[in-house]
């Protein structure tokens, strides 16, 4: 059985390469992004390895998206990062995430999607046209988190930060997020409430 390994929100930082005076910074500017759809850098919460993938995640697609748009990127599909976390984890081949922004052919809106663990393009979504496409390589992220665990002394992150695809555990995990049916289409009008969706499907899974 894989549970999943809680430590502190500092741990989570040093692990991630950041502190206290950037994540405070981040906090006030909404641009924390932390698995299970969270923004928040409350020192009451716990954290979890994966919320220091979701960090360096962010920052990695900073570039793309400027850095407000790319934690709420993270943010809103943290579903697709848990998945891809797992991947990474369990199987021997780096597992890459991948964003894809999308232009509605008949009026031009922007709207957005993520997938995992592949190596191409999801399929055509029925009346969009995929402008760009922004992929990073989890298991080097993952890779990177443990490198400066190791370096700062931090216990708790060889383990597996996710449980296997297949397993009992996984699926319990990830069940609030099916039954929340969020949506793999976000539309740019409508990714607060994804964001919402998402925030509210984490704070199940995690409970």
């Amino acid at each position: 059985m894989t549970t999943i390994v809680r430590i502190t929100r500092d741990e989570s930082w040093l692990a991630a390469g950041t502190n206290y005076e950037s994540m405070k910074s981040a906090h006030h500017r909404h641009q924390v992004a932390a698995a299970f759809g969270r923004d928040t850098a409350h020192t009451s919460e716990w954290h979890t390895p994966a919320d220091a993938v979701a960090v360096r995640l962010a920052a990695a697609i900073a570039d793309a998206y400027g850095t407000t748009r790319a934690a709420s990127m993270t943010r809103i599909f943290s579903h697709v990062l848990l998945a891809t976390v797992s991947q990474a984890e369990h199987r021997s081949a780096d597992a890459p995430i991948c964003f894809v922004d999308l232009i509605r052919e008949s009026d031009g809106k922007r709207a957005y999607t993520a997938f995992g663990g592949a190596g191409s393009l999801p399929e055509p979504v029925e009346g969009f046209t995929v402008e760009r496409s922004t992929t990073v390589n989890v298991s080097f992220l993952i890779r990177a988190v443990r490198v400066a665990a190791a370096r700062n002394r931090l216990v708790g992150f060889d383990a597996p930060m996710m449980p296997a695809p297949d397993s009992t555990e996984y699926a319990v995990i990830m069940a609030p997020y099916a039954e929340a049916a969020l949506p793999d289409v976000v539309e740019e009008v409508g990714m607060k409430k994804a964001e919402m969706a998402a925030r509210g499907a984490g704070s199940l899974s995690r409970s």
